[in-house]
């Protein structure tokens, strides 16, 4: 008894100060008191952060609705994205039982080595990533798992997808909107063709990747010697070899890889996008974007760009599409003129959504160097902005 008592007390004297705040705050978050409030106090509240589910009207009729945010809304955008990405990995599973990853190797390892020094086997989920982030992110991470791209291989390759992701998909949808927009006269606001910011887009994703690759093997050089990828021949001998002796049957290796693919969406994919969802309800709660909006309004002039439009690349950050918006919004009140368009349309995509692919991807592919790869998209959005300033 003594003794009991003995380590109760020792316990309560190791405490410190912060685990009692740290009971008070939790008190306070679920209690609903900081709900009450209707201005940036309410996001301490777990009812806030926790959101709303879409509204399934006439023009939203599929199960997430319009509208959600918060944990709720991040939740059903995250459950939605988890067919496509089983879909993915078992037709993957399924090439890659007939060679197809051997052939990708052999065929693309030779343009892939020089360009970013990444293996041919990154080939089908660089070519998925043009169109899908979560299905390419679900693919690196096999790629990784499997020993195909080591940590650093790795990191490389997720700066090239994390700066414009999707980003045949996105700039031919969401950034059609841009160059749908008019002057009075009728005229295209923006008078540069649409093809310079996406063939720029793509050169700077090249110029990222290259700097975070630089970055490392300067970081790692003795590490960098000492490890070795498989070669494409013998990785692609043991993929068709293993997959050969089991003797499964088409249908068998598509369901297997479909439920490695779940396995990813659940434990990866969902708790991760529910996580930029919570941080994207904080800051618009909070009014963080307005701040941070005025704060760097002066920088604005270096790209001849108005201070008005930090908001369009803040927008950004959050949602592609949140940038267009905003960036139609303000020309249409006059703020931002077609120039301005322009210049900023390659930025808008470059670090567009970072903060929802920081955990569709990146922490689906658990890469380290997280910062590393954030700054240098936005690095990439910089220096396109100068480029189009000075080409229009």
């Amino acid at each position: 008894m003594g003794n009991a008592r003995n380590k109760n007390e020792n316990n309560q004297e190791n405490l410190r100060p912060g685990a009692y705040i740290s009971l008070l705050l939790i008190i306070v978050f679920f209690s609903g008191i900081m709900g009450r409030f209707e201005n940036w106090l309410s996001f301490f509240d777990y009812t806030t952060l926790s959101g709303v589910f879409g509204e399934i009207g006439e023009m939203a009729s599929n199960f997430q609705g319009a509208g959600g945010d918060g944990a709720k809304g991040g939740f059903l955008f995250a459950f939605g994205l988890i067919p496509g990405v089983m879909l993915a990995i078992g037709a993957v599973a399924v090439a890659e039982y007939f060679g197809a990853i051997k052939a990708s190797q052999k065929l693309l390892t030779p343009l892939l080595r020089p360009l970013l020094g990444i293996p041919g086997s990154s080939g089908l989920a660089m070519i998925t990533s043009l169109q899908s982030t979560d299905a390419s992110a679900t693919m690196t991470k096999v790629l990784k798992d499997d020993g195909d791209l080591t940590e650093d291989q790795a990191s490389v390759f997720s700066a090239w997808m994390f700066s414009a992701d999707g980003t045949i998909t996105n700039f031919f949808s969401t950034g059609a909107a841009l160059w749908a927009l008019t002057n009075v006269d009728g005229s295209p606001a923006i008078r540069i063709s649409m093809m310079i910011p996406f063939i720029l887009i793509l050169i700077m994703k090249f110029f990222g990747a290259n700097i975070v690759r630089f970055f490392l093997n300067r970081k790692n050089k003795e590490k960098v010697k000492d490890e070795k990828v498989k070669s494409s021949d013998d990785a692609g001998s043991e993929i068709v070899a293993d997959n050969r002796d089991e003797k499964k049957g088409i249908t068998s290796v598509f369901v297997d890889g479909a439920s490695r693919g779940l396995s990813i969406g659940f434990n990866s994919i969902i708790p991760n996008v529910l996580m930029a969802y919570v941080l994207i309800k904080i800051l618009d709660v909070t009014g963080l974007l307005d701040v941070i909006g005025v704060v760097l309004s002066p920088v604005m002039g270096i790209f001849g760009l108005p201070g008005e439009a930090s908001a369009v690349l803040l927008a950004s950050l959050l949602s592609m599409g949140g940038g267009v918006g905003v960036a139609g919004a303000l020309f249409e009140s006059g703020v931002l003129t077609g120039t301005h368009l322009a210049i900023l349309s390659p930025a808008i995509f470059l670090m567009g959504s970072l903060v929802q692919y920081s955990g569709r991807l990146l922490a689906v592919v658990d890469v380290k160097n997280k910062g590393l790869l954030f700054a240098t998209s936005i690095l990439n959005a910089i220096v396109a902005m100068f480029i189009i300033n000075i080409i229009s």
